[in-house]
């Protein structure tokens, strides 16, 4: 008899399993919305660092020699960092590298009469502006270097950027699950405005 009786309350009864499979699927219904919300804050969030540190950029730009500012992704998300020239001795240097986006967002550029393309694990986008106009250049296919502004000063000559022919940076967008911060670069004024879609 007690064998039958150890038998029989070993596992959980159908009605046991129901209620336990309710329970989950509405704590689950609750939660999905939640993280939903938190990807779209981390997308507008990063939307608005985007911004500043374009600002930032700009600002340095007009102050230093040269100012740059690379937008890459990495396995784990979207970063950005500084390339500036801090004085002959010191050179250009990288830094102030923040994270600004998990992997799970999106982050696109949209150059002018073209569409779309996503910055990729392991790809990066290099901005910068003309100190003469203080609008943007096109992007950049590579960091101004230590030797080649050395160079340029010992010779008296202007900074010769790495221009990208016909890359001019409309628009970043950075996608959540629902909502995408769109920040739009003005080519001539050097100054970008951000709206939420």
């Amino acid at each position: 008899m007690t064998r039958k009786k150890q038998l029989k309350d070993k596992g959980f009864t159908l009605v046991e399993m129901m209620i336990i499979l309710s329970i989950f699927a509405i704590l689950l219904g609750i939660l999905i919305p939640s993280l939903n919300t938190l990807v779209d804050y981390r997308a507008t969030r990063a939307a608005k660092s985007i911004s500043s540190g374009l600002e930032r950029m700009r600002t340095e730009a007009m102050s230093r020699l040269v100012a740059e500012m690379k937008l890459e992704k990495k396995s784990d998300g979207y970063y950005i960092s500084y390339c500036l020239h801090k004085g002959k001795q010191a050179g250009m240097v990288w830094t102030d590298e923040e994270k600004i986006a998990p992997a799970r967002t999106s982050i696109k550029y949209r150059l002018a009469m073209k569409d779309s393309a996503e910055i990729k694990t392991g790809e990066s986008i290099i901005l910068t502006v003309d100190r003469s106009t203080k609008g943007f250049r096109p992007l950049q296919s590579a960091a101004v270097t230590t030797d080649e502004v050395n160079a340029l000063i010992d010779n008296n000559e202007d900074i010769a950027y790495h221009d990208i022919d016909g890359a001019e940076c409309c628009d970043i967008i950075v996608s959540g699950t629902v909502k995408k911060g769109i920040i739009s670069l003005n080519q001539t004024t050097g100054k970008c405005t951000v709206t939420s879609g």
